[in-house]
């Protein structure tokens, strides 16, 4: 897809993806006739691994070296195709006709720029980007410009989880809140060493949608959790009760007249069962099946095989049962929902709170030690991006770059690209271009 300065370009693994993003990158270097070129400063390329941007830099690096030969017969054929491609490029010929003498002078002039002043060559994993404007905004942030960066995931975490299992014993509620977890996991059959669950689930913190979610637990405290499972525990009662009693008024009034899940349309799947079921705490049974709906829509009642005296005390409970259905049903619309809701958070409340500790020593292990994890960077650069004007931001880095090429661009998260995105913004809003590589069916976090 491609509008003015704006492309996406989508492709599978294998089909040039590389190759387009090379040409685009020396598409807009070469367009610089100054000597010393200036406009391979101004291009941002960022991809997602070390590996993908040496890559893309040795791919431009030798391409800038064989476009500046003499002779272009003995460039390998990769060169001779992106030369082609280079003089066909709409965007660089749009003022001129290149032929082999300026490409190849401009080339030896790029290629000199960048290899006098390689740090301007500005090719890299998006990380390290954020890490430079994070680096650059330090004071701003409150962070120690002498910060130490962590990508070791199970390192910090062991750390903080040790520092967890020292406190039991000493912290009656973290103590009871570690047995109930592990309890659990016992009942889910899993083992009762709790360090490696506790490890596995913690790597929610350092993930982005994870650490989204626990910041609005941070002001909780172990106690409150226990006291938030106290009122869950009593709406779920309340809620079971209300049901139950309906369904029982039901069953009643079946018994009473000597009739059975038997005598019903469709036996114990009808509508007497679903009562019995109801009224013996299976709240999951709430939501009727074909044969109850049946019963009560289309005045299905009888079994097969009844005798008139039976379909006699079936039509005398009728409007009973109707009633009992039409309540259960309204407490359903109102309520079950929630019902589910309360059940889930209350199953997983031990865990929640056991995550939340684990935040805070993580937290406190990180400061005593002066460290920041690498996932912390986006966090940290959206506040800059979304309160300081762009001219400030560029100002500060000491460079402006104006055209953005972003490889593996599926797998570039909601943060991430909303930290790119004002950038990004400016460029276009100034006439310059931008690139965005990916291919969706390769995306590898979402």
């Amino acid at each position: 897809m491609s509008d003015k300065n704006f492309s996406i370009y989508k492709s599978s693994a294998g089909s040039g993806k590389t190759f387009t993003l090379v040409k685009e990158y020396l598409a807009l270097a070469l367009n610089d006739s100054a000597n010393p070129p200036q406009a391979y400063k101004h291009i941002l390329a960022v991809t997602f691994t070390n590996k993908a941007a040496s890559e893309m830099k040795e791919r431009i690096i030798k391409a800038l070296k064989e476009l500046s030969e003499d002779d272009y017969s003995t460039v390998s054929k990769g060169t001779k195709t992106l030369l082609v491609a280079l003089k066909e490029h709409k965007k660089l010929n749009a003022k001129q006709t290149l032929d082999d003498i300026i490409i190849r002078t401009r080339a030896r002039n790029i290629l000199t720029a960048i290899l006098h002043n390689y740090s301007d060559f500005a090719i890299g994993t998006i990380d390290s980007f954020v890490h430079k404007v994070v680096r650059t905004f330090a004071f701003d942030l409150k962070i120690p410009m002498s910060f130490e960066i962590e990508m070791d995931d199970d390192k910090l975490l062991s750390q903080a989880i040790d520092l967890l299992i020292a406190q039991i014993g000493n912290d009656e509620r973290l103590t009871k809140a570690l047995v109930e977890f592990a309890e659990s996991k016992t009942d889910d059959e899993k083992s009762w060493h709790i360090e490696n669950d506790l490890k596995y689930f913690a790597k929610n913190l350092l993930n982005e949608e994870g650490a989204l979610y626990i910041d609005k637990l941070r002001h909780l405290k172990v106690d409150d959790f226990f006291k938030i499972k106290d009122v869950l525990f009593s709406e779920i009662k309340k809620f079971e009760n209300t049901v139950k009693k309906e369904a029982e008024t039901a069953f009643k009034t079946i018994n009473s007249c000597g009739l059975s899940a038997r005598d019903f349309y469709y036996g114990d799947k009808g509508i007497a069962a679903y009562f019995e079921k109801i009224k013996n705490g299976r709240i999951d049974y709430i939501s009727p099946n074909s044969y109850v709906q049946a019963t009560v829509g289309e005045d299905k009642w009888y079994a097969g095989k009844i005798t008139e005296q039976t379909k006699s005390d079936i039509d005398a409970v009728k409007s009973t049962l109707l009633d009992s259905f039409s309540n259960i049903q309204v407490l359903k619309d109102e309520g079950y929902s929630n019902y589910v809701l309360f059940n889930l958070i209350n199953k997983n409340i031990y865990s929640l709170a056991v995550l939340n500790e684990i935040e805070k020593l993580l937290n406190e292990y990180k400061s005593q030690n002066n460290i920041l994890h690498i996932s912390e960077f986006n966090k940290m650069i959206s506040k800059i991006v979304m309160n300081e004007p762009i001219p400030f931001i560029y100002e500060r880095l000491g460079e402006r770059y104006t055209n953005y090429l972003i490889d593996e661009f599926q797998d570039t998260s909601v943060l991430q690209f909303q930290n790119l995105l004002p950038l990004i913004d400016n460029s276009l809003a100034s006439g310059h271009f931008t690139m965005l590589v990916g291919d969706g069916k390769q995306a590898i976090y979402r």
